[in-house]
């Protein structure tokens, strides 16, 4: 291979991982305040803020997705049910 090639396709994956990061943080901590708002109204699902955080930081788009289903979708049942 060209080794302009290679440094360049070594270029676009270390942003491309940086970028993730970036993301991942924002959402991560998007994630830990509404955690935090839910927890103090007693509906927190499953794991406190902090787990919540952890997840939705390694795990990306997938655990942003998951958190969702889990206290905001219609696919749940609602609060009451669940006491």
């Amino acid at each position: 291979m060209d080794s302009d090639l290679v440094d360049f396709l070594a270029f676009v994956a270390l942003a491309g991982g940086i970028l993730a990061i970036i993301v991942n943080a924002f959402l991560a901590f998007a994630v830990f305040n509404d955690g935090r708002r839910i927890q103090s109204s007693g509906g927190l699902f499953l794991v406190g803020p902090n787990l919540w955080t952890m997840i939705v930081f390694l795990t990306g788009v997938a655990g942003l997705a998951l958190y969702w289903v889990c206290h905001y979708s219609t696919i749940t049942a609602s609060k009451s049910e669940i006491r």
